[in-house]
């Protein structure tokens, strides 16, 4: 199934952070083990309960874009060819099953064979015992054999049938209910509703809201009430833990267990990762249930923070060559903001329109690398990985050494001229500093 957005020019040029800002996103219950090689998909999951079955259902959903495969020119049109499977095996390794999907891909034409936004969404549905297992999602492109691989560990949840609980937070592009106009070859069905996953769990700058689809399970009736409501509650909130968003519904209880699916507004989020919390409240219970998952904004709006960074001229060093940092290191005080303003103003790619992407994408860069390697003590493009990340950009491959804990020791950024460059964690506390820097070359 496809679908094509008109991303604006400033996601196009920050189309070459996405890969890294997959390393930001965090799984319900675990997180994937990446084996960078291509073909690149995204994947994600959530669980849910099955009536009647001490079982627990995991949808597990992996998208991927054209740009990943090779197509051949065939019949005035261009194709490819995908082969997706998932393993699933227990911890005892006396359980297995595996579920396989061929999917063809069709270019009209040649800009849709390098197209990064028109894309495919397979989902995968299994019923399995509560238990721990290992999943393994493999893609291939069948036409260059080029093999992508993605590792996790879960324990499924049990849901009881008396007891108040929510499923894992589905995110989505879009949902419909079925009575509406939507295309069926762009979404999957369930409970009345046409859902289309959102396994980046990225948003991009003309998506102005976030569709959620979620379970409860538990909901009691009581004498005086016998119709009943519960409340529902989504909070999105930064990584400081400040409230950016906040909406409360009142939901009639369709019975025990209830579908939920929500568009939560996200128009006015900067670009970054958020935590997205659902809350529900019965009230003729009087308990609550709540489940927590992330996801990343990209946005073309100027966080403040990030403006005065950019006008600094320490920042620019990532930027600008050593003659553009010495002619504005010799500005006076009372001119240094307008030499600024001019140093922006011959970076901006497209100076006919009002907006500058050079400095967009600039943001953002900075976005990313505060969100992922800062602390409260040190802001994240003052650190080793920063200063790395905002010199080099998103690194080609990254391996991860991890100790017995399953905690990383060390990591080796491999970049395509051939330069890599190793961070070590020395004390445990996620404090990685460069090693050394090499060169193949």
């Amino acid at each position: 199934m496809k679908r094509e957005h008109k991303f604006s020019a400033i996601l196009t040029l920050t189309l070459c952070l996405l890969g890294f800002a997959a390393l930001l996103r965090a799984q319900p219950n675990g997180e994937p083990q990446v084996d960078f090689q291509h073909p690149y998909y995204d994947f994600d999951f959530a669980t849910f309960s099955v009536k009647g079955q001490e079982s627990t259902r995991i949808e597990i959903y992996i998208q991927f874009s054209n740009v990943e495969f090779q197509f051949i020119r065939k019949n005035g049109g261009y194709k490819s060819n995908a082969e997706i499977s998932i393993i699933v095996e227990n911890k005892e390794k006396d359980f297995f099953r595996e579920k396989y999907h061929k999917q063809q891909l069709i270019a009209h034409n040649y800009n849709e064979t390098i197209s990064a936004v028109v894309s495919q969404v397979i989902q995968f549905d299994f019923i399995l015992p509560v238990d721990t297992y290992d999943f393994t999602a493999r893609v291939i492109d069948t036409e260059t054999k080029r093999v992508s691989i993605q590792k996790f560990k879960l324990t499924l949840p049990k849901y009881a049938a008396d007891k108040l609980a929510i499923s894992n937070i589905e995110l989505c592009q879009r949902i419909d209910f079925a009575n509406s106009n939507h295309d069926k070859e762009l979404g999957f069905y369930k409970n009345g509703r046409w859902v289309v996953p959102k396994p980046s769990r990225e948003y991009g700058v003309d998506e102005n809201n976030m569709g959620l689809y979620f379970e409860v399970y538990g909901l009691q009736y009581g004498p005086e009430n016998p119709d009943g409501s519960f409340l529902v509650q989504y909070t999105i909130s930064d990584k400081q833990g400040d409230i950016k968003s906040e909406k409360t519904h009142r939901v009639n209880k369709p019975g025990k267990v209830a579908a939920i699916s929500l568009n939560a507004s996200i128009e006015s989020l900067l670009t970054g990762k958020y935590n997205l919390t659902v809350t529900i409240f019965d009230e003729q219970l009087r308990k609550q249930s709540f489940q927590t998952t992330s996801f990343f904004r990209w946005s073309n709006k100027i966080d403040p923070n990030n403006e005065k960074i950019a006008y600094s001229i320490d920042a620019l060093k990532f930027l600008a060559d050593s003659k553009e940092l010495d002619k504005l290191k010799k500005v006076s005080p009372d001119n240094i903001s307008a030499a600024l303003k001019d140093f922006w103003k011959s970076k901006d790619p497209t100076p006919y329109t009002e907006t500058n992407e050079a400095l967009i994408d600039f943001f953002n860069r900075f976005t990313i690398v505060n969100n992922t390697f800062g602390s409260k003590s040190t802001p994240g493009w003052k650190t080793d990985q920063g200063e790395i990340f905002m010199k080099y950009g998103v690194p080609g491959v990254v391996y991860k050494d991890k100790d017995a804990l399953n905690m990383t020791k060390s990591e080796m950024w491999v970049y395509p001229n051939g330069e890599y460059f190793v961070f070590v964690d020395r004390y445990g506390f996620g404090d990685f500093r460069l090693l050394r820097n090499l060169s193949s070359r």
